[in-house]
């Protein structure tokens, strides 16, 4: 019998363990990838929490609107670079030669330089538009574009190199951080404090980050090594660049729905089930998200080296997105009441316009993976804008059609019918591509 055992076939688990490379097992890096994220979003909302239970309503307004501005800020001047750096970086597990630490160089730079950019742009603003009536630092605000933009193309980098687990040491570093200064802010009464807690934390994990990629990326033969390759910068804007682009058609995409609602007659109630749907269409999707970030760094490393097991990448991938999305959308649609009478207002839930949102994120959940497969592949990942770019102009009709209804149930209703389209889109682009 147990001979039997031995020699039997390997189970399919097994056989996802061995394509745990470059950063251990499937299984151990989803661990480590979720603590990150947990931890990451888990802090500003348990600082937020804090802050709104213990201070003002105005240190609240403050401290809220800053997260909020550095994070709207970051979105443009990341430029891309974060999925550039996966990618880059990923590609150097197979093999880091001077070449390759020149690019990821040239990834480093641009970030430094886009932060730089956006806080020149952010002097030139005046008062009334930057900052309004809340009490906000500068120079802290500043710092703070600068520390997040970096930290945020740091975090690309390391899940490209598979290092799940010290993003969640970082992480979890971070918190404390965050936690302790929020602490001492409710302590003496003073925002100020919660808000350099946050600049500080950030800076916390780039320096926890950099222990790791300063020694990889140091030159090997000389200063002469060291200097600026145009043509490899020029190779990273051509992935940031379409990046940065599909970022920028998702964001208008979301808010143009939701602002078509706004100018209706019921605009208010509308958007209110407009934006509670897209919170629990954003939950459903946040574990597909997690597995897509653990899989991306093995199929770009498949696609380096041409790999037969890229297509079973590609396919488990997708694959264990649908599966984990279908079964919390089961859950979602079955307890649809109870999940909305939380939020205590009848008239900002609609279970209908929840249950569009909860079908569109299961049908969009292979999207994420199937997208970063293409990226992996594609040279410069034009196709994926151009799907990108389909997604948003059918999402778009669809609602202005709708529109005549003014409904949050229409804008979701082509929401999903935008992803209806999008999924067998980039099924026949992977085809084309020979990843599937």
């Amino acid at each position: 019998m147990l001979k039997a055992e031995l020699t039997s076939p390997p189970s399919w688990f097994s056989r996802l363990g061995t394509l745990a490379r470059p950063g251990g097992k499937l299984s151990t890096d989803f661990v480590f990838a979720a603590a990150s994220q947990v931890l990451g979003r888990g802090s500003l909302i348990l600082a937020s929490i804090l802050v709104a239970n213990f201070m003002t309503v105005e240190s609240f307004s403050t401290f809220t609107y800053f997260n909020l501005t550095i994070a709207m800020i970051a979105t443009f001047s990341t430029l891309g670079l974060g999925v550039a750096a996966s990618r880059i970086f990923a590609e150097s597990t197979v093999g880091l030669d001077e070449n390759k630490r020149r690019e990821a160089r040239s990834v480093l730079f641009f970030a430094a330089l886009s932060a730089l950019v956006a806080v020149c742009a952010l002097h030139t603003m005046p008062d009334s538009w930057l900052v309004g009536n809340v009490r906000l630092s500068r120079p802290v605000l500043y710092a703070s574009v600068v520390a997040i933009t970096i930290n945020n193309v740091l975090l690309g980098a390391m899940s490209g190199r598979g290092e799940f687990g010290l993003m969640a040491l970082a992480a979890g570093a971070g918190l404390l951080v965050l936690l302790g200064g929020v602490g001492a802010a409710v302590h003496f009464g003073s925002v100020n404090l919660a808000i350099w807690s946050v600049l500080i934390s950030m800076t916390l994990q780039i320096g926890i980050f950099s222990t790791r990629l300063v020694p990889l990326l140091r030159a090997r033969d000389g200063a002469e090594s060291s200097k600026m390759d145009l043509r490899l910068a020029a190779g990273v804007m051509r992935i940031a660049g379409p990046m940065f682009l599909t970022s920028l058609v998702v964001g208008t995409v979301f808010w143009f729905l939701g602002r078509a609602l706004m100018g209706g007659e019921n605009g208010v109630a509308e958007f209110s089930k407009y934006a509670v749907g897209l919170q629990w269409f954003s939950f459903i999707l946040l574990v597909p998200s997690i597995t897509t970030r653990v899989f991306f760094p093995r199929i770009v490393q498949a696609s380096v080296q041409n790999s037969d097991e890229r297509r079973k990448l590609v396919l488990m991938n997708a694959g264990a997105n649908f599966l984990v999305a279908a079964v919390l959308g089961a859950i979602a649609m079955a307890l649809g009441d109870v999940f909305l009478s939380l939020y205590g207002n009848d008239d900002v839930t609609d279970v209908q316009v929840f249950r569009l949102f909860v079908l569109a994120a299961i049908v969009a959940s292979p999207v994420n993976g199937l997208g970063n497969a293409i990226i992996a592949r594609d040279p410069g990942p034009r196709r994926w804008l151009l799907l990108q770019v389909g997604w948003g102009l059918v999402a778009v009709l669809g609602a202005l059609h709708f529109s005549a209804t003014g409904t949050a149930a229409s804008m979701a209703g082509a929401l999903l019918l935008a992803y209806v389209c999008l999924v067998p889109s980039s099924l026949l682009v992977l085809k084309q591509l020979k990843l599937l």
